[in-house]
C-alpha cells in the first residue's frame, strides 16, 4: 500500500518515491499527484529505475499556501487512469515568511480576556463617575464565562489539529456488529 505524506511544510523539500506492482514503470504508466484546497498542487512523477518519484523544491513549496487539501494520487497511461490513494493533505505556512501573529482567532482572545482579568485582578471598582463622564467595566463573571467559552473552543481546535495530524482529519469509527 502505498503511504503519501499526510502532512508537509510549506518551504521545506519535498521528496516521496514509491513503487507499484499493479503498475510497472517499464509498462508506461506514470504517478500524478494533485491536491485541491486553497490552492492547487499538481506533481508529476519522473522515473529513477523502477519507482515513482515525486519531487518539489523549497522555492515550489514555498508558494503552497498553509490549509487543508484533498488529494489523490493516481496512475495514467496512453488509455487508463486509476487512483491508487486520496486523503487529506495538511500544508503547514512557511514560518520563515509569515507575517504578523500566528495564533488562532480563538487563542488571541482568550490572551486578551487573559490580560483584562489579571488587571481587574487589582481594580475593584466596576462603574466608576468622574467630572461627569462614567465608565463601566464588563462584570468579573461575564469575563470568566467567556473565559470559559474560549478555553473549550481552543481545545477543539486543538483536537480537530491532533486529529488532521495524526489521522488525515478522519477519526476512528466504532462499529459493533452483532449476529
Amino acid at each position: 500500500m502505498v503511504e503519501f505524506p499526510k502532512k508537509i511544510n510549506a518551504g521545506d523539500s519535498f521528496f516521496f518515491s514509491f513503487t507499484h506492482p499493479l503498475y510497472p514503470i517499464d509498462s508506461g504508466w506514470i504517478a500524478n499527484y494533485i491536491a485541491v484546497g486553497p490552492t492547487k498542487i499538481n506533481l508529476q512523477s519522473i522515473t529513477d529505475g523502477m519507482n515513482y518519484t515525486f519531487i518539489a523544491t523549497k522555492e515550489e513549496t514555498a508558494q503552497w499556501i498553509a490549509g487543508e487539501y484533498k488529494s489523490t494520487l493516481y496512475i495514467v497511461s496512453e488509455t487508463e487512469r486509476h487512483t491508487i490513494l486520496s486523503q487529506p493533505l495538511l500544508v503547514m505556512p512557511n514560518l520563515d515568511t509569515l507575517v504578523g501573529d500566528a495564533r488562532t482567532h480563538v487563542q488571541k482572545v482568550l490572551d486578551a480576556l487573559n490580560a483584562v482579568l489579571e488587571e481587574r485582578a487589582t481594580t475593584d471598582q466596576e462603574n466608576m463617575t468622574l467630572n461627569g463622564r462614567s465608565l463601566a467595566r464588563t462584570p468579573i463573571g461575564d469575563l470568566l464565562k467567556l473565559r470559559t467559552f474560549y478555553m473549550r473552543e481552543l481545545e477543539r481546535e486543538k483536537r480537530a489539529q491532533m486529529l488532521i495530524e495524526n489521522w488525515g482529519g478522519l477519526r476512528p469509527n466504532k462499529i459493533r456488529v452483532r449476529l
